[in-house]
Parts: C-alpha cells; structure tokens; sequence
C-alpha cells in the first residue's frame, strides 16, 4: 500500500523544475528523492550525454570554380576540398562522393574584336538602339541571314549520353561521318515581330554575288514578303542584314535605293551596322539553330527530301518563339 504513496523529486542546478529540463554538457549530477508521508531516501545519479549525430558536414564555400588545362593528364588533382562536422561521433569519419558527375563547359569560338570594332560599338550601338529599336521601332525591323543545312543536320544522335551507375565508362568515344563533305544547300529566310519572310533555297551551283542577291533574294522580299506581313504598314519596315560583300556592293546599295522608291521600305544602312556583332543577329544565335535542331528529329535521305523537311519545319517555327528571341 506504501508504494502508491511514493512521489519523486529531482533536485540540481542541471534542473528546470519549472519546465523539466534537463542542462548539461558531458556529465550531468542530479538528486533524485523518493518520499512517503514518513520517510525519504535521496540517491545520487551521474549521466554521461552521448554526442548525436544532428549536424551535416559544411564546406568552406558552396559552390568552388576550378579552372582545368584541357591537355592535363588523367590521374591529376584538380583540388584539394575538405568539409568539416560539429559532431564528435563523425570526427575523422566523413566520406566523400561525387553525385551528380561532372560537368565540363567547352569554350566555343567566338568573333575576335579589335580596338577599331570596340570603339565602334561604342559609338554605333546607341544610335543603332535609338532609332532602329527604341520604343515600337523594333517591331517593322526585318532581320535576314543565309545559312548552310546539310543532311548531316537530320537524324541525329543526342549530342547528351546518359549513363548508368551500374554502367562502366566508356573507355573511347568515336564520332562516325561517312564523308568528308556533307551534302547541303544554303537557304535564305529572315524574321520579323509579325512574321517570317519565306524561306529560299540557293541553287547548289550558284553563287550569292550582287546580282543574284538582288534578283533573287532581295526583290521578292521587298514586293512579295513584306507587303504581305505589314501590309499598308510596310513604309515603316527598315530592312536588316549583315555586311557581306554582296549587300554591300555599290550595285546592290543603289538597287536598295530603287526598292526604296518603289514600296517605301527602307533599309538600315551598313555604316550603321555595327561589324562583328551576333548579338545583334537573332538569325544567328537563335533562329538557325533552333531550325536546325528540329532537323535533327527528321530522316531524309536525300536533297531534295532535305529541301521539303527544311520547308515543314520553317513553317513550324512559332511566332511566340520568334519574338521571344527578338526580345532577347
């Protein structure tokens, strides 16, 4: 019966008798009393706290930029990381992994600019922005380029492998051609805010000089392409394309002013055309290649197959995608 009358106390600076909570660091001494309504007995207990495991491992930094030579031999070290944990129990015991691989960004070739073009930029970009781009300026700019399209382009291999875990690397990696010289054309197409010029297959002999750029790339793009998109709109439109010799000739220079006189549309002068910039040539560094990957998915196997896929997938090209590259 005295055993229901017993009630226990802890006693101790360790101790919050408001809370019970218990503090300490590595040892802990606490006074544990037992009463009835006659007697008491007091015991003494000494508690040695365990470190757990409640801390992750931390490096110095999150994210570490190593720059490796492309010719360093296999076997190198390439740094030194080191993480460290509060935790005793994990003291000497941290393993390390590499999860999610490696990824190595290759430098592509790029325009080389010299002090002449840099100073051009500096004079011509503002200007160019001003009154070519500013405001709704940039919605009647026709951009236009010329591109090589090969059957190579089509039926292509992912250019990303993905491996197991499980899987070994593969030792040697081998890029395939069956020739030497891909079979191709050239095509010329441009882009504009409300639409697409139509795009134009160059003959596989021919050669893009002034006057086949006049006759058959420039004339039907002035009567026929842009009245159909801007229509009674098209004395606004400013004609964009880069400074290659055949757009740039005297003769094609004073076709552009007969063009001019003809429907209204103007074109951007090339001495207001910065040189070396594709970053001002949404053909290039977006439109050619997003044309080229949909080639990837389609199989011809011969030119004139290449020629209808070319078609298709230019007609595909969405507008939404369009202006976002002209927005960009």
């Amino acid at each position: 019966m005295e055993l229901k009358n017993i009630s226990y106390c802890l006693h101790g600076d360790e101790v919050d008798l408001a809370f019970g909570v218990i503090f300490g660091d590595e040892f802990l001494f606490i006074n544990v009393t037992a009463t009835n309504s006659k007697c008491a007995s007091s015991v003494r207990l000494r508690i040695l706290l365990e470190d757990v495991n409640d801390n992750s491992p931390v490096f110095e930094k999150n994210d570490f930029i190593i720059e490796l030579n492309e010719n360093s031999p296999p076997g190198h070290v390439v740094a030194h990381l080191t993480a460290t944990d509060r935790d005793e129990l994990d003291l000497n015991k941290l393993r390390y992994f590499v999860i999610d691989g490696l990824k190595a960004t290759k430098k592509h070739a790029v325009h080389k600019l010299f002090q002449s073009h840099i100073r051009q930029r500096h004079t011509i970009s503002r200007y160019f922005y001003e009154n070519f781009l500013a405001a709704d300026r940039w919605k009647f700019i026709v951009t236009y380029d010329e591109a090589w399209v090969y059957l190579t382009d089509c039926d292509r291999k992912r250019a990303i492998y993905y491996q197991k875990r499980v899987e070994k690397s593969r030792p040697i990696w081998l890029k395939e051609c069956a020739e030497s010289y891909p079979k191709g054309f050239m095509v010329a197409c441009g882009i504009s805010y409300e639409g697409k010029l139509k795009i134009r297959k160059v003959e596989i002999n021919a050669k893009i000089n002034s006057e086949y750029y006049q006759n058959n790339i420039l004339e039907p793009i002035f009567l026929n392409d842009i009245p159909s998109i801007y229509g009674k709109q098209s004395n606004k439109v400013w004609f964009h394309h880069d400074n290659a010799t055949s757009h740039t000739s005297s003769s094609t220079q004073a076709y552009l002013e007969d063009l001019r006189q003809r429907t209204g549309i103007n074109t951007i002068p090339k001495n207001i055309t910065p040189v070396k910039y594709p970053d001002l040539a949404p053909m290039d560094f977006c439109i050619f290649e997003c044309l080229k990957r949909a080639l990837g998915k389609r199989h011809p196997r011969t030119i004139e197959g290449l020629w209808k896929v070319v078609k298709e997938e230019w007609d595909l090209l969405s507008m939404t995608m369009i202006r976002k590259c002209l927005l960009s």
